[in-house]
């Protein structure tokens, strides 16, 4: 399933990656799904997505691979959603007030 695709007439980041793709290159998109997706609100390949997500972080090394990413997009970002916050360590935050 890592080279599923999202049908490229889906607008924005996603639109023709492959979930591989999305996970390696857009933790703010994965961590999205695992901090906010429920699996009975999503259908077709967006549950196909959720599924494969859930599965890949619930390997710890895949865990880790992507809360490294995270931590390091939270250090390009000065507007963060709060579900990417935790990622900030406080001498970053303490940079940004």
């Amino acid at each position: 399933m890592d080279d599923t695709r999202f049908p490229s007439q889906i607008p924005g980041v996603i639109g023709g990656k492959t979930f591989l793709e999305i996970f390696t290159l857009c933790p703010k998109i994965v961590e999205f799904v695992d901090s906010l997706w429920t699996p009975d609100k999503t259908t077709g390949v967006y549950k196909l997505f959720y599924t494969w997500v859930k599965n890949h972080l619930a390997a710890p090394d895949s865990r880790a691979q992507h809360e490294l990413r995270c931590a390091q997009f939270v250090k390009t970002e000065k507007h963060l959603p709060s579900y990417m916050r935790k990622y900030v360590v406080e001498d970053t935050l303490n940079k940004t007030l």
